[in-house]
């Protein structure tokens, strides 16, 4: 769940970063740490979720070389482009012989 950017339920002004806030799931109240310093929520008594930063991934942010990246796939769009201009060309062929 999304905490920065939504209203705090006790001061009503924005939660700016999401680790100044904690919310609710069950209910979904937003509130600023601050302002709001119980770890359960007083609305439907379920506890609070507080912003948690994602593990780090090594191999997500890591620079792989050429033979080890997945393969994209893009041979088939080349092969369709290459073979839309060699009918545009040889379309300008015809039509040229045509005219003479």
């Amino acid at each position: 769940m999304q905490i920065a950017g939504n209203k705090c339920r006790i001061c009503a002004r924005k939660i700016i970063f999401a680790h100044e806030g904690k919310a609710c799931v069950h209910c979904g109240t937003f509130v600023h740490g601050a302002c709001e310093p119980r770890a359960s929520c007083d609305v439907c008594g379920q506890a609070f979720q507080q912003y948690e930063l994602p593990e780090p991934d090594p191999l997500r942010e890591a620079f792989l070389p050429r033979a080890l990246r997945p393969a994209k796939g893009g041979g088939w769009a080349i092969a369709v482009l290459g073979a839309a201009i060699l009918a545009i060309f040889a379309l300008g062929y015809i039509l040229l012989t045509i005219r003479r």
